[in-house]
């Protein structure tokens, strides 16, 4: 902090520290003394040499300079008696150059100060634009990406504001700064901190941009039944075989040639249990691992029975797939009403996409028979890693076709637009490079 050296402050606080050091210890007469001493401009100053006599002209010569503190001031003079007992100060001759730093490094700090907070705004700002813009239009982030990307932003905003109220700044009557206000770039104080937070909060909204991929070519899968759901081993091995369809549908992404034995950029192994009753059904074995569950079942977000939520899917490298066991479910055949397994509305929690239809469980809802296959390769797609798609016939399209209900079984063949195999490729085409 500096301190104008005006002699109405520091001036008089040097004649009065003459009388202190003297020994004047009547409080009146030093006071007395001081204002008569000043007022008849009988204060005499040398600088380098040169003696600088009367109030007037010790303003105009050292007006404008500064020092840390008075206590600064007074160290950096040596105060002697004259014998007309006024006062001499001899200014030591580094005095001039030491003062001067101090009002240079004030501006100094001022600019650098002011510099370093465009610079972690711009940063800032540019972070957020990007992202965001990004995120909404590109990637159609989930919910998860944009609570990080809130977050962050909440935690920059607070930090740049603290980084500016340290280095609100103080002037005197000629525009001069005076106080430039705490140094954003000193590594002992608060303002270091509020830096790192920024920089941290950048680097969180960078990594929000990074898509979560898998860092093989080969992926395990597995669909099991660890909550014993299944009333028989038919209706497990025939919900498993059109999970096995929806599986193999992105295997093949990338085989243009089936005749030739090539296969896709993927290769995806079944590590399913045989049979519902398998001990395999008790624990997760597979890079991706699907099962069908009721209510709270251990992850981010419970089902809520028939209609609203029917199944959520998580990016790599979590690879969870659950489907609702509370729908009615189209296994691709004949509608097996008396089943648990027939229904379908789709959605995504956590890193974990949602996408909900209305909360309103209605009459028709509650009987609409929706396609498994449709919603496996669609949350396979996710748990694959990639995101939603804004093309109209994407079956990664945020919105749900109903393509299928329970009037017209779902014996469509289904397949996979252009968009779906370039996002695949996108992911696995250069990591997986095939002979």
């Amino acid at each position: 902090m500096a301190y104008n050296t005006n002699f109405d402050q520091v001036g008089q606080a040097f004649i009065a520290h003459y009388y202190s050091k003297f020994d004047v210890p009547d409080v009146a007469a030093r006071t007395a003394g001081l204002t008569d001493l000043y007022d008849a401009d009988l204060s005499f100053m040398t600088f380098e040499g040169t003696p600088v006599r009367g109030r007037a002209a010790i303003l105009e010569k050292f007006g404008s300079l500064q020092f840390r503190s008075i206590q600064h001031a007074i160290t950096m003079t040596d105060c002697q008696p004259l014998p007309d007992g006024s006062i001499l100060v001899t200014v030591i001759g580094q005095l001039k150059k030491h003062v001067k730093q101090a009002a240079r490094g004030q501006r100094q700090i001022y600019e650098e100060n002011r510099q370093t907070l465009i610079a972690y705004s711009l940063a800032s700002f540019t972070s957020l634009t990007v992202v965001g813009i990004l995120n909404y239009f590109v990637l159609n982030a989930a919910r998860g990406d944009w609570i990080g990307l809130i977050v962050s932003t909440v935690c920059q905003l607070s930090s740049l504001g603290l980084m500016f109220s340290m280095m609100k700044n103080a002037r005197n009557e000629k525009n001069q700064i005076v106080d430039a206000g705490l140094d954003l770039n000193d590594p002992q104080a608060f303002g270091e901190y509020c830096k790192d937070v920024v920089i941290l909060s950048v680097l969180v909204q960078i990594l929000i941009l990074h898509s979560q991929r898998w860092n093989t070519c080969r992926l395990s899968w597995s669909f099991r039944d660890p909550y014993g759901l299944f009333p028989s081993d038919e209706l497990f091995a025939q919900t498993k075989s059109v999970i096995a369809d929806a599986v193999h549908l992105w295997s093949q992404v990338g085989n243009n040639d089936n005749k030739n034995g090539k296969r896709g950029f993927i290769k995806l192994t079944d590590l399913s249990p045989v049979t519902r009753i398998s001990l395999m059904n008790v624990r997760r074995v597979a890079d991706i691992d699907i099962f069908f569950a009721g209510y709270a079942h251990g992850d981010a977000e419970s089902f809520d029975g028939r209609g609203g939520l029917v199944a959520h899917s998580a990016y790599p490298p979590l690879g969870i797939v659950h489907f609702d066991a509370s729908e009615y479910w189209d296994l691709g055949g004949e509608k097996q009403k008396d089943s648990a397994m027939n229904n379908w509305n789709l959605r995504k929690t956590w890193k974990i996409n949602r996408e909900r239809r209305s909360s309103k469980k209605s009459k028709e809802e509650q009987q609409t028979v929706l396609d498994l296959r449709y919603v496996a390769v669609h949350e396979i797609g996710h748990a694959l890693g990639l995101r939603h798609s804004t093309f109209r016939n994407s079956v990664m399209n945020r919105y749900y076709k109903m393509a299928y209900n329970s009037i017209q079984p779902s014996n469509k063949p289904l397949k996979l637009s252009k968009d779906d195999e370039a996002a695949i490729e996108e992911l696995f085409g250069e990591m997986c490079n095939r002979n």
